[in-house]
């Protein structure tokens, strides 16, 4: 009987045994369909990114995520794909679930800057690419933004270290180069400055904004004549660029082109009818031209868009004054030495 007893309760656990391999194996089996199927579903994500499909993506991610909860790859590309649609919050979010699975991830860090710089968070940003740049010291772009922030904070001496270990990282950085040839003007580096515009213009000669901040610099060294020629291309260009019409504008004023500064300021105003610069400054080229009531008529209409605009109650009261309106004209330079303009100053002399 004890035999008997052996035989059965032996087949009776070899059924049992061939039971738990079949349930494991059928397990593996498909937690291995989950996992081939998860990996199609994010490829068709990434895929779909690139094709700039983000709500399809974002789809696929979800599904992905969906069969593999702690798809770290997944929750970070639907972050992209969020950040793509300006869903910020949202990004942020994938963002850090990503880190929670896997501190590690590439570039998590930087993209979760960049989602908070978007939405103003600029400490929060900023603390973000400390932490990519700790990972990975020769990221470019992570340095060029933290030059950004610097920049922002007026610290162009920071700004400056940064765009430099931007380019040390990436040579041909042409937007690194003009952000920091920016930095170098804030801090009257002129002659360095236009060396960086000019290597921006040279790694990228369709950057319109370079050629139009290498003119800037330009005559500010009092280089007007050259300067005309940089604004030109930036113009090129960027044929809207009503920015580089007025700057050019300003330059044809400095040699005392006052008819082609005339033209320019009339372009910028085309592109942007409120752009109170242009209209001041057409002011006091018709002013030189001896087109007074037309360089009344712009002054207005500046101090309409803008009426704290004290050089256009100057260039208003200086008109006013050939046109024999002196209380008029005393009224305007009263008001823009109150606005802190010191050259109205001498003019009130002569107002009672």
């Amino acid at each position: 009987m004890k035999k008997l007893s052996f035989a059965i309760g032996f087949f009776a656990f070899a059924f049992c045994s061939v039971n738990a391999q079949t349930e494991q194996t059928d397990t593996v089996k498909a937690k291995i369909f989950d996992s081939n199927e998860a990996e199609k579903l994010y490829n068709s994500g990434v895929s779909n990114i690139t094709s700039k499909n983000f709500d399809a993506a974002i789809t696929d991610f979800n599904q992905a995520i969906t069969i593999k909860p702690d798809f770290d790859k997944a929750y970070a590309n639907r972050g992209l794909a969020k950040f793509e649609k300006k869903d910020f919050q949202g990004a942020i979010a994938d963002y850090n679930k990503t880190i929670e699975l896997n501190p590690n991830a590439d570039n998590v860090n930087f993209n979760r800057a960049q989602a908070r710089y978007a939405l103003k968070d600029i400490d929060g940003a900023l603390g973000d690419y400390n932490i990519d740049l700790q990972k990975n010291p020769n990221h470019a772009q992570a340095y060029y933004y933290r030059g950004c922030i610097k920049f922002d904070k007026v610290d162009y001496k920071g700004a400056i270290e940064d765009y430099t270990s931007a380019i040390a990282a990436k040579p041909d950085y042409a937007y690194a180069y003009n952000d920091r040839g920016s930095a170098k003007r804030q801090l009257e580096d002129i002659v360095g400055a236009m060396l960086d515009y000019d290597k921006a213009t040279q790694l990228d000669a369709k950057m319109a904004f370079a050629w139009n901040n290498l003119g800037s610099a330009k005559r500010k060294k009092g280089q007007a004549k050259e300067a005309i020629l940089d604004y030109t291309r930036a113009i090129q260009q960027k044929s809207d660029y009503y920015i580089a019409y007025n700057n050019r504008g300003s330059a044809k004023f400095d040699i005392g082109d006052y008819e082609g500064a005339i033209k320019d300021f009339t372009e910028a105003l085309k592109i942007k009818p409120d752009y109170a610069y242009a209209l001041n400054n057409r002011s006091a080229a018709k002013f030189k031209t001896k087109d007074y009531a037309g360089s009344v008529d712009d002054a207005t209409a500046a101090i309409k868009l803008n009426p704290d605009y004290g050089y256009a109650y100057l260039n208003r009261g200086n008109s006013k004054e050939m046109l024999r309106d002196e209380m008029g004209s005393c009224s305007d330079w009263n008001k823009a030495a109150t606005l802190g303009v010191a050259n109205a100053k001498p003019y009130l002399s002569d107002c009672q």
